[in-house]
């Protein structure tokens, strides 16, 4: 049952990735042209469902605490295949933003968050070994719907595009979602009693449910770890956020060709698979506090190679290698952090309480580097701002992992 979880959710992940948040830079092109809105305005409304993401993040953390991962997950894949309808016969920028603040929506239930719960909870202590594996899958959705979205962009127009992700979501996420888990298994359920006495102990089941999310806040919230760990991702959130649209037009600025930054950019995908094979094959064998700060401090020398790497210079392909395999085990740390560091109770609520403020800072990256950007009228202040970021993360990383959380 738990591996099936994980292939299941593989597949759910390469759609819902490939559809929710990657598409839409594929669609970015074919939009504008035919709307005549300003580049910003339409990344605005992507910018948008990402914070609404960030913001329903812990509520839905605590329903797939409560009650599994199936139903979130399900209404999160039928609510998309809505919405990617509606996109496909919109013709107005209210339309546009309400269908993305929809899309948000569907972020929060359908991408990594929620996934890694349901796998903590089929899985149980061997849930390390079940996050690492999809992650794999997760890392292959820009691989597989890039190319699947342009090809549709070209056949039948973007349009048509938005009405295939519908498909890919109905036909794929829905089914599978569907079959996941109900409800965290109990000890001693209620299906041993009947009447009155089995819906009275499903109450009060709930209610301490609830009352335990709530304690397990409060208690986050009142430790430095929690907060320390939080702007550790908060800041690797920042730097990749601000390099996943800003690279490009940075290594132009280095002085590479077009190809040649193509290829240094698509490089990075393949080293994110690195690090989370290298991650997998390790095991135990590394504990996660120093793991932690060994992944932290890459980022750092990944911003320090691409500063100080001379133009044209076989040089940064240190810097791919640095970057690449940091954000793919990083990723993997981030669903594996909080139980780590607090216990599994709660791992939903808790893990997307940290996770927030990092899906939030993805929201703004691109626009605050772009007024860094603006503001200097170099790239190289980028850089800068990055690097100085990824140290105050590590930082921040080094703090939140010197001892174990109080799990009293």
């Amino acid at each position: 049952m738990p591996w099936r979880l994980v292939w299941s959710l593989s597949a759910t992940q390469i759609v819902s990735w490939g559809t929710v948040y990657y598409a839409f830079g594929v669609l970015l092109v074919p939009m504008q042209a035919e709307f005549g809105w300003a580049q910003s305005v339409l990344t605005g409304a992507y910018s948008m469902a990402l914070g609404i993401a960030a913001l329903v993040l812990v509520p839905v953390g605590v329903w797939i605490d409560r009650r599994g991962g199936r139903a979130a997950m399900t209404a999160g894949s039928l609510l998309a295949v809505v919405l990617f309808v509606l996109l496909a016969v919109n013709h107005s920028l209210i339309g546009f933003y309400l269908i993305w603040a929809g899309l948000g929506l569907v972020m929060a239930t359908t991408l990594y968050e929620a996934a890694f719960a349901v796998i903590e909870i089929g899985f149980g202590p061997a849930y390390r070994k079940g996050i690492t594996v999809l992650t794999f899958a997760g890392g292959l959705a820009s691989t597989v719907f890039i190319p699947i979205t342009q090809w549709l962009v070209e056949v039948s127009g973007w349009r048509g595009a938005a009405f295939g992700l519908a498909v890919a979501n109905l036909l794929v996420c829905v089914p599978l979602h569907a079959l996941l888990p109900g409800r965290r298994a109990v000890a001693g359920r209620d299906s041993q009693h009947g009447g009155e006495a089995g819906a009275g102990s499903a109450a009060e089941n709930a209610a301490a449910a609830k009352a335990s999310a709530a304690m397990a806040i409060r208690r986050a919230l009142a430790s430095l770890q929690f907060w320390t760990l939080a702007i550790a991702y908060t800041g690797y959130a920042l730097v990749v956020g601000t390099l996943g649209v800003h690279l490009i037009p940075l290594l132009g600025a280095k002085g590479f060709s077009t190809g040649e930054v193509v290829l240094i950019a698509s490089m990075v995908g393949p080293m994110q698979v690195a690090g989370r094979l290298a991650q997998y094959g390790l095991g135990d064998a590394v504990e996660i506090r120093r793991l932690s700060r060994i992944v932290f401090a890459m980022i750092p020398v990944a911003m320090a190679i691409l500063l100080l790497s001379p133009a044209q210079s076989l040089f940064i392909g240190f810097f791919v290698v640095f970057y690449g395999v940091g954000m793919g085990i990083s990723t993997i740390l981030r669903g594996i952090a909080m139980p780590e560091l607090f216990g599994r109770e709660n791992y939903a609520t808790l893990s997307n309480l940290l996770s927030a403020p990092s899906v939030a800072a993805r929201a703004v990256a691109p626009f605050l580097a772009s007024l860094i950007v603006a503001a200097f009228d170099t790239y190289e202040a980028l850089i800068w701002a990055n690097l100085v970021i990824a140290l105050a993360a590590l930082g921040a990383m080094w703090i939140a992992t010197r001892r174990k959380a109080d799990r009293s």
